[in-house]
This record gives structure tokens, C-alpha cells and sequence, in this order.
């Protein structure tokens, strides 16, 4: 089996533990706690515009993510061959938002400038690079979770080779006692932030939503009202926008500044600061912040 000087670190799963008294029983963290300023999103320009003029914030099951390899853990994709000895089956949904921790990063720009489903037309996508408040975020999912009976937890990703993750299953893996003796939340939710290293320059960050009950049928859920303005400091657009583009993505500023529980303030804020053009093409070192 394939190793790396990070291996050893990923031998067990991390553990869950709670938020101080501020989140209490419904914000947890999935191994140590983050205690970074910032995260970021990347998305296309019309992902931005419609998150800001719905005022919402999406979390998704694994089983709607493009890449099907990450959901391999999720839900009845695990089957244990004597279920009764299991103390944790997970059943019911978990609902993920994916952000980065690097800011500028070269490949996220690049992935949200394609049109990646129509390889024979390559119509051309703008990316949009929002600088968010991981502080708002947790606040906003402390309100959801007391209001719904839902937890959310937060996670670093952890990356790994391939090879590993495919045999993490197998007893005579050494991460099989590790991960799947005694299963927990904890150990579910640990494989749920395990991706492969040729993705370990997304620098990820999850934050998840889990039912105290099973839940619903539905696949994704919305966070409304979600206050982008409040929680996003900067707002970066592909310099190559036209300027029906670039206007575009400033009413929809607008409206979501209309929207804002601080609308009065929120207003105040000079667009020309927070909406910014960006040429990845032209970045500079001092462009790339990495929030450990």
C-alpha cells in the first residue's frame, strides 16, 4: 500500500466535539477546531447571481455531487455483513456545503470558467470568488439546526491516495479497525471528509446538517434568507466579464443588500470595494492565503 508522511496522521478517524457554550449541543467540530478568519467560494456567475437574489445558501447529499466517487461512504453504500453488531447505521441524510480555505486559487478558477458538460462547445463560464465569514456561517446554521432538530458539525477534508481510500473497507487494510470497528458518527462523518490527493489543492472545508430524526426525502436543502451581505467581505469576478456581466452581478448585490437584516448599513458599504475584477492570469504570490 501506498504511503506518504501524512499517512499516519489519517490512521484513525477524527473525533467529534462540541462548540463552546455559544453552539452547545447542536455545533460540533470533526477533529480539531479550524480558527480560521476567512473561507472562500467559488462559483460560476450565474451560481452567484442566483445565491444572492434568492438569498440562499444550498447544502446538498453526496448522492447529487458531480463526482460519485466522494458519496462511496454515504448512507446504504455502506453494508455491514452482521448489521446487529453495528451501533451506529446511518440511515438518514447528511447535507454538505463545500468551501476552500486558499483564496485565488489557480485550478478553482479555472474548473468554475468551463462549461465542463459540453466538451465539444466549451461555452465559456465566469468564475465569481466570494470571501466569507466562517463566523456568520456557523451562526446562521446554529439558528437552522435549533429551529429544524438538526446538528451540524464542521470539517477540515483530509486527503489520501486513491489506492488507500479503495481499500479503506478491506480487512486486511490497516485502516480497517480504525474506521469500521465500533462505527460511530464520528467515523461515518470522518469518511464523508476523505477525498483523493489529486484534489488536496482545493483545501476544503465541510460543513454538514444531520437530522436528529431521519429526516425527508428531498436532496438538498436551502438555507434561506441566508445574509450574504453580512457574512461575504470581498466579491471577485473573472476580469474577462463583459459589462452586462459585471452590472448583472452588481444588482444582484443590490437586491441581496435590500434583503439584509442590516439593510440600512449594509448599503453604506462601497460596492467598488467589495466587488472586485481578477486575472488569475496575473496573480501574484501575495494573492495566495492559505487559512490553516
Amino acid at each position: 500500500m501506498e504511503k506518504s508522511k501524512e499517512t499516519k496522521k489519517k490512521d484513525n478517524p477524527k473525533i467529534i466535539t462540541p462548540f463552546s457554550k455559544k453552539y452547545k449541543n447542536v455545533g460540533f467540530h470533526l477533529g480539531k477546531a479550524w480558527t480560521g478568519s476567512y473561507l472562500y467560494k467559488y462559483m460560476t456567475l450565474e451560481g452567484a447571481i442566483r445565491c444572492l437574489e434568492d438569498g440562499t445558501l444550498l447544502f446538498r447529499e453526496p448522492t447529487e455531487w458531480t463526482d460519485k466517487y466522494e458519496g462511496r461512504f454515504y448512507k446504504d453504500k455502506i453494508k455491514f455483513q452482521n448489521p446487529d453488531k453495528v451501533k451506529y447505521h446511518p440511515a438518514g441524510p447528511a447535507y454538505i456545503c463545500c468551501f476552500s480555505r486558499v483564496n485565488a486559487s489557480e485550478p478553482a478558477w479555472k474548473v468554475y470558467s468551463y462549461d465542463n458538460s459540453d466538451k465539444k462547445t466549451k461555452s465559456h463560464k465566469k468564475c465569481v470568488e466570494f470571501k466569507i465569514s466562517p463566523k456568520i456561517i456557523r451562526e446562521t446554521l446554529f439558528t437552522y439546526a435549533n429551529n429544524n432538530d438538526y446538528n451540524f458539525f464542521e470539517s477540515v477534508v483530509s486527503y489520501d491516495y486513491k489506492k488507500n481510500i479503495d481499500e479503506l473497507h478491506k480487512k486486511e487494510s490497516r485502516f480497517f479497525k480504525p474506521f469500521f470497528d465500533n462505527f460511530t458518527l464520528d467515523k461515518y462523518l470522518s469518511l464523508l471528509s476523505l477525498k483523493r490527493n489529486a484534489y488536496d489543492y482545493e483545501k476544503e472545508f465541510r460543513f454538514f446538517l444531520v437530522p436528529n430524526k431521519n429526516g425527508n426525502n428531498s436532496k438538498m436543502i436551502s438555507i434561506d434568507n441566508f445574509p450574504w451581505i453580512e457574512a461575504v467581505s470581498e466579491i471577485r469576478y473573472d476580469s474577462e466579464m463583459s459589462n452586462k456581466e459585471i452590472s448583472d452581478l452588481k444588482d444582484a448585490y443590490n437586491t441581496a443588500c435590500d434583503h439584509a437584516p442590516s439593510k440600512g448599513l449594509s448599503m453604506k458599504k462601497d460596492i467598488s470595494k467589495i466587488i472586485v475584477p481578477f486575472d488569475i492570469n496575473k496573480m501574484e504570490d501575495t494573492d495566495i492565503i492559505i487559512e490553516n
